[in-house]
């Protein structure tokens, strides 16, 4: 009953937090850890199906597990660095649409539907 809380009250902590007005230099660090982390996403799913002994199904979904969504409390971690909770916040809502797209595409491509 109280795990199922837990969804809710991250979107909402997302919601409080989303601050869309940023300076150019917050920008800018997004858009590089946008990038990096789709780099690396890009690099860990090819050499997971490329290289990770197992079935082809099982590195299929290891594959397309890599570009899952940040985590809801990401932005929580985010300020407890010392960094802008409202960059993690809209990074966050930014990557999740992005990060479904990218799986749906995979999904078609590896034949997995």
């Amino acid at each position: 009953m109280m795990g199922q809380a837990n969804t809710f009250l991250a979107m909402i902590l997302i919601g409080i937090m989303f601050e869309p007005k940023m300076k150019k230099s917050v920008l800018k660090d997004m858009g590089s850890v946008f990038v990096l982390r789709l780099v690396i996403a890009c690099v860990f799913s090819f050499l997971i199906y490329h290289y990770l002994p197992g079935p082809l199904l099982h590195r299929q979904i290891l594959s397309i597990i890599v570009f899952s969504p940040i985590l809801s409390i990401a932005p929580i971690y985010t300020e407890r660095c010392g960094y802008d909770r409202s960059a993690a916040a809209v990074l966050n809502s930014l990557m999740l649409p992005f990060s479904l797209i990218i799986m749906t595409i995979l999904l078609i491509v590896l034949k997995l539907y």
